[in-house]
């Protein structure tokens, strides 16, 4: 039997999304992930005490809260935002493929501000969306004028980062409320990173009916393992989102993690600030070494740009060979030669920076 032939065609040409870069199939070999931004800073042991503490609130014998309204009511809380503006999932990637199977149909025009995350073209693949990519400015910023005139043609849906990942820079405030304001389809802004940036669009939400915001647990607040993302949007776009999803999608354990974290928020707005300093430290160290341009960051990671005498992919692969894992940005448009680093600690820092220089020396750079 050819199984191929039940499943649809979209379907078969898709190319599962890898990480096989983060992930070394070589398990023997100790490795300093810095690659997937995650929270490094946040003490392990810290974390881990939160979710003991947590354990002791729960029955594992009994199903969760349904639509995890423990921690939407902590969420709700802490924010000062209604319950029924706040819908939450297994990982803000789970709140994603919910957006797009609501709303994307079949040949439906999804804009995409390029380059980003790449898990947004995925999505619209799988759902058989047509992908509208707009660039952003030579600058990284954004290009409204370009952006409005390019979804004015049957543009439905726009997924937008700030701040931007990989590129790293918060857009300005003005430019964002601008295509809000003008875009007669649904913007989803994704603000993972926004802890480390300058501002929130949540403050809009109120404003903008056609609004969708994303927010992570993975970043700030070092839970990427246990799998916590929502999004907040209008009472009337969270109960069709509602639809979409059987009642027990996040776990007890996950809820109890959120109120509990959120409970102890003092620690991790220190750990940010921490993480901000450390960002402008290692930007020094960074901006020291010829051959190497720095860009701006209002996010837990740095993107940086290597002169053609060594290309992105062969410095990632060295720096592997060094136990030291980050991120080709290369292939995206307007990051040729580009790579991305996640902020760790001091000493991880430290030693990527040595590891850069070591290597670069040997390319003849300095």
């Amino acid at each position: 039997m050819k199984i191929e032939k039940f499943v649809p065609k979209h379907i078969l040409g898709i190319t599962p999304y890898s990480l096989d870069a983060d992930f070394p199939k070589n398990l023997s070999k100790k490795y300093t992930r810095l690659s997937l931004n995650e929270n490094l800073i946040v003490e392990r042991d810290f974390i881990l005490n939160l979710i003991s503490s947590s354990l002791n609130e729960i029955d594992p014998r009994l199903y969760p809260e349904p639509h995890g309204k423990i921690a939407v009511r902590a969420i709700s809380k802490f924010l000062n935002i209604d319950e029924s503006n706040i819908f939450i999932g297994n990982g803000l990637d789970d709140v994603l493929d919910r957006i797009s199977r609501v709303f994307i149909t079949t040949e439906m025009k999804v804009a995409i501000i390029e380059p980003t995350f790449t898990i947004y073209s995925y999505y619209i693949e799988l759902c058989n969306g047509i992908k509208v990519p707009i660039m952003l400015k030579d600058n990284f910023e954004l290009d409204v004028d370009r952006t409005l005139k390019v979804c004015e043609n049957g543009v439905k849906l726009l997924f937008l980062c700030s701040p931007n990942s990989p590129t790293g820079n918060q857009f300005d405030e003005k430019d964002v409320n601008e295509i809000l304001s003008k875009f007669n389809g649904i913007t989803i802004i994704d603000e993972t990173y926004s802890d480390f940036g300058r501002y929130s669009v949540c403050k809009w939400l109120d404003d903008f009916e056609n609004l969708i915001v994303l927010k992570s647990f993975s970043k700030a607040y070092g839970l990427a393992g246990v799998r916590i993302g929502y999004m907040l949007a209008n009472k009337n776009i969270v109960d069709i989102m509602k639809k979409s999803v059987h009642p027990f999608n996040v776990n007890s354990i996950s809820q109890r993690v959120v109120e509990t974290v959120l409970e102890k928020y003092k620690y991790f707005k220190e750990n940010i600030d921490y993480l901000k300093t450390e960002r402008e430290r290692l930007k020094k160290d960074l901006q020291g070494i010829s051959g190497v341009t720095v860009y701006p960051s209002d996010t837990n990671f740095i993107l940086f740009r290597v002169d053609n005498r060594i290309t992105s992919l062969e410095l990632q692969s060295k720096l592997k060979d060094m136990g030291m894992i980050i991120k080709d940005r290369g292939n995206l448009p307007l990051l040729e030669n580009c790579l991305r680093m996640t902020i760790g600690t001091k000493a991880m820092n430290s030693n990527l920076i040595n590891a850069l220089k070591t290597i670069l020396e040997i390319n003849g750079k300095i």
